[in-house]
């Protein structure tokens, strides 16, 4: 019983301090200004957050720029080497074209060369035939002037 009186005592007591006004009073300004700590709490998280978030959009544009020049300077790589490679390709046709050109003219000098040596040929062939027509001629002309000096003798002798 004497516990059972002692707890009674506890409890009345534990009652009157709790149900004080004024402690009830600093326990409503403790709850408001925890009640305040936490809404700063909150709007500074809510700050770094948005703090953390431009930081991440900043460190990803820059991450954008960053790949949007390794692209351009791959791109212009590569239109520089598509360059290079048109370059080779037209100084390779160049070449081809030139080194055919030569070919036609080393051909037509060949051929000129043939021509000049077939007319030469020819020329000597017509030589070598008038040569021989005026041989023939004169051969003929012999011949018939021995003819005509053979009546003439024979014409003598009959006389």
């Amino acid at each position: 019983m004497r516990h059972l009186y002692r707890l009674t005592i506890l409890t009345l007591l534990t009652l009157v301090f709790t149900f004080n006004p004024a402690l009830a009073q600093d326990s409503a300004k403790e709850k408001e200004r925890a009640r305040k700590e936490a809404l700063k709490a909150k709007e500074e998280a809510a700050k770094q957050k948005e703090k953390e978030k431009k930081e991440l959009a900043k460190t990803r544009a820059a991450e954008k720029k960053d790949a949007d020049k390794v692209k351009a300077k791959a791109l212009a790589a590569k239109n520089e080497e598509r360059e290079d490679a048109l370059k080779a390709k037209e100084k390779a046709r160049k070449e081809a074209q030139e080194a055919k050109e030569d070919q036609q003219k080393q051909l037509a000098k060949e051929k000129e060369a043939a021509a000049k040596d077939k007319a030469k040929l020819a020329k000597e062939a017509d030589e070598a035939k008038a040569e021989a027509r005026e041989e023939a001629l004169e051969q003929k002309q012999k011949e018939r002037e021995q003819m005509l000096a053979d009546k003439k003798q024979a014409a003598k002798e009959k006389k």
